[in-house]
């Protein structure tokens, strides 16, 4: 038998990989950690969000660009950061999107990112159901409160 420990410290991490795609060379992380994979679906499904629901268009779009700005060396500029799909569209349109995807660690979970999208939505669709509605209660409210006696609402008040 062996412990746990021994068997971290008898098999070394992962290296990363370097990748060359015509001319130009880069390097590639080997994984990805639970925690920077739930942070690159976060951040994917908050950029890809409008009005009241996720766009899946995007959301992939999204996750790819950010997969690849964290796992690579490529370096981009803060200006290119700031327009994800305009990296992604660059990207596809060169050809070379799918070939470097194809070579980053697992980061995309399907069910997981529209967990997220399902469960905003959730939330987002109550807020606007309490939005709506929210007039009607102060109306019912104000008229419930014109028909207590004075007497009442001293003792409340004083209460």
């Amino acid at each position: 038998m062996c412990s746990f420990k021994e068997l971290i410290e008898n098999n070394p991490p992962l290296e990363e990989k370097e990748i060359t795609i015509g001319k130009l060379t880069f390097k590639v992380k080997p994984y990805l950690s639970v925690e920077d994979r739930t942070q690159i679906m976060q951040l994917a499904v908050q950029e890809a969000w409008e009005d009241d629901h996720v766009n899946d268009v995007k959301v992939e779009a999204y996750a790819d660009v950010f997969a690849i700005i964290y796992c690579t060396s490529i370096e981009f500029t803060d200006e290119e950061k700031a327009d994800p799909i305009k990296i992604y569209d660059e990207l596809q349109n060169a050809g070379l999107l799918e070939k470097i995807i194809e070579v980053l660690p697992d980061y995309w979970d399907y069910n997981y990112a529209h967990g997220l999208a399902d469960a905003r939505s959730g939330f987002i669709g109550w807020l606007n159901r309490v939005a709506e509605q929210l007039p009607a209660y102060i109306e019912q409210l104000q008229n419930e409160l014109k028909n207590i006696s004075p007497e009442l609402l001293e003792k409340i008040k004083s209460e």
